[in-house]
């Protein structure tokens, strides 16, 4: 390909807001949003980061994506809860760690799914080199993505 087409795929899809970020600060976002989905406690504070995380991903060409991850945060929250009024003794304990623990990994999956989709790769692999990553990293992991 010519550069001149190069540039015109490239402008055809621009990145604007939050979704042009360099892609170590997403790594790092990643990052701090594991945590803090793993550590924090409490529904309402849970679905007001979400919330947060939406509205972060929808500055930055992810609306849909946004939408769609948050309404299936809400169904999953919602069925969590009225697993608490299930009297299944096994079931009603598998099915509520199950269901907390796809509440902590939709933020992270909503962001990392996010970060692939607005992340050039040549522009990762760059950044990953600048982290001083060695090639036996960076390369494989830039070619699975």
């Amino acid at each position: 390909m010519e550069e001149a087409q190069i540039k015109q795929i490239i402008e055809r899809q621009p990145l604007h807001g939050s979704a042009l970020l360099d892609p170590r600060c997403k790594i790092l976002l990643l990052v701090c949003i594991g945590f803090v989905s793993y550590f924090l406690a409490g529904e309402v504070v849970s679905l007001a980061l979400m919330l947060v995380y939406g509205l972060f991903i929808a500055l930055g060409n992810g609306g849909k994506w946004a939408v769609k991850m948050i309404v299936t945060y809400i169904i999953v929250a919602y069925l969590n809860a009225l697993l608490r009024y299930v009297q299944v003794p096994v079931l009603s304990v598998i099915m509520s760690v199950f269901g907390v623990t796809v509440l902590k990994l939709i933020p992270i999956m909503m962001m990392g799914l996010w970060i692939l989709r607005t992340t050039y790769m040549d522009d990762l692999m760059v950044a990953l080199q600048r982290m001083r990553l060695p090639q036996a990293v960076t390369i494989p992991l830039v070619r699975e993505i």
